[in-house]
């Protein structure tokens, strides 16, 4: 058996428990890196050495967050064949986990947020940029919320659903990744008109657009406001960056983003902030002035 057909064999009996998109990703990641390199390669006979030159060349190409995908499925997949006594230990075991750092995140100024959002609230998608910004809501979320998950009674929006693309061009909603991911969120009173103005009866999605749609439309506006250019992400960083400058909890900010851990929230969620820094010292100060 080569290492493409096991892998192929692999990716058939856990597609049950996966995911649409978790099942695209892996295919593209087997066909696109795994099989031009090793594919012919006989199960047994694969080594710790050639799994780890076709690690390097991906990193080699700049993509090392690619190499670390392609080695954690290859970790999945060589183990499971060595719990099938395919191989008599997985050759995985031996090579070193690509590094890769994660790009950080970037948030606006409260100021440059307010510029954004007086700009996005003449915008045709406004209700996509109102989501991101005051609810810090992923892409995928924004683009799978309905105007039936949104309560104006109880001033309350549900989210239960995401809008993922696959390798194919088809959109699907699928549930969030974690159970954390699935929260209700209380809407301001501050908000509320301008949600109120937007709203439609029924249970049709408040946006419109594919995910590549929504990037687009965030980079237009951008194009003609003066504030430093930040991906359409950020705008959930900037979120809670500006929620943590008036005052709100770690834990409560976690739970509000939808993070199944918290210390996701502070790994990639905190950034250096002047007015967070002056605060903190100013605190401190109070305290022994």
């Amino acid at each position: 058996m080569t290492c493409e057909e096991w892998l192929s064999s692999w990716l058939s009996l856990r597609a049950g428990g996966l995911r649409p998109r978790t099942i695209d990703c892996y295919t593209g990641l087997i066909q696109r890196h795994i099989v031009p390199a090793i594919g012919s390669v006989e199960l047994t006979e694969l080594t710790p050495f050639q799994v780890s030159a076709m690690l390097a060349a991906i990193a080699a190409t700049g993509h090392h967050r690619t190499a670390e995908q392609v080695y954690v499925l290859l970790k999945a997949a060589l183990k499971s064949a060595a719990l099938l006594q395919w191989l008599p230990r997985s050759p995985i075991d031996a090579v070193m986990r690509p590094a890769h750092t994660p790009r950080p995140g970037s948030a606006w100024t409260p100021e440059e947020s307010r510029v954004y959002f007086a700009a996005a609230m003449r915008h045709p998608h406004k209700m996509a940029w109102l989501m991101a910004l005051v609810f810090g809501l992923r892409r995928g979320e924004i683009l799978g919320l309905h105007w039936s998950d949104i309560d104006l009674r109880t001033r309350r929006i549900h989210i239960r659903r995401q809008l993922v693309m696959l390798a194919n061009g088809k959109l699907i909603e699928q549930p969030p990744k974690t159970a954390a991911g699935v929260r209700t969120l209380a809407i301001p009173p501050e908000v509320l008109p301008q949600i109120r103005k937007c709203y439609q009866f029924g249970d049709t999605r408040i946006v419109n657009l594919t995910p590549n749609g929504l990037d687009c439309a965030h980079r237009a506006l951008l194009s003609n406001l003066n504030v430093p250019y930040i991906r359409l992400h950020d705008l959930r960083h900037t979120m809670a960056t500006n929620a943590l400058r008036g005052g709100a909890s770690m834990r409560a900010l976690s739970d509000v983003l939808g993070h199944s851990d918290p210390t996701v929230t502070t790994r990639f969620y905190t950034h250096p902030d002047e007015i967070l820094l002056a605060n903190t010292i100013a605190a401190a100060a109070l305290a022994v002035l």
